[in-house]
């Protein structure tokens, strides 16, 4: 006697999908550590689920290109409103205008607080060198020169010199 009938892979698809009243549709199903939804689309075939909805209703994604959101939720599958095709480029400069980059502490590679910026900043401006301080800082000489100089921690003010 067969087993049971394979269930439609849309119907598998959209019994897992929570339609918002904002206009995102969240994956409520498993998702990966970026949090974004991934589904099984096959036996040992699991793909992300934006992706997937997208191909499907509105077309293939050009190699190089990915699946972006204008709603900044990776859950998010609807591909009317909130998905979009872009480059790695195109997503970051969203991200910037969005305002939703790490900056200074935040970032995960930060080694010093704004404070130990400021305090280096004024240090150098006062006539300091860079090289008697950037080891107090953990930090290597060319990293303490980019903080310094604002082109790293651009978002804090760069004294004047004295």
């Amino acid at each position: 006697m067969p087993g049971p009938k394979p269930r439609d892979i849309d119907e598998r698809f959209w019994e897992k999908v929570r339609k918002e009243p904002g206009g995102c549709w969240i994956w409520t199903a498993g998702t990966d550590k970026d949090g974004y939804g991934m589904f099984q689309v096959a036996a040992r075939v699991t793909r992300r689920a934006p992706k997937w909805i997208y191909e499907r209703m509105v077309g293939p994604v050009p190699d190089g290109l990915h699946v972006c959101h204008h709603c900044d939720e990776a859950a998010c599958v609807n591909y009317e409103k909130c998905l979009f095709i872009g480059t790695p480029l195109d997503n970051m400069r969203d991200r910037n205008r969005k305002g939703r980059q790490m900056k200074g502490g935040a970032h995960y590679a930060a080694r010093v607080t704004a404070e130990q910026v400021t305090e280096m900043r004024t240090r150098k401006a006062a006539g300091e060198s860079i090289y008697s301080f950037h080891g107090e800082y953990g930090l290597s000489y060319s990293a303490a020169k980019l903080a310094v100089s604002g082109k790293r921690w651009a978002s804090l003010p760069v004294p004047s010199p004295s």
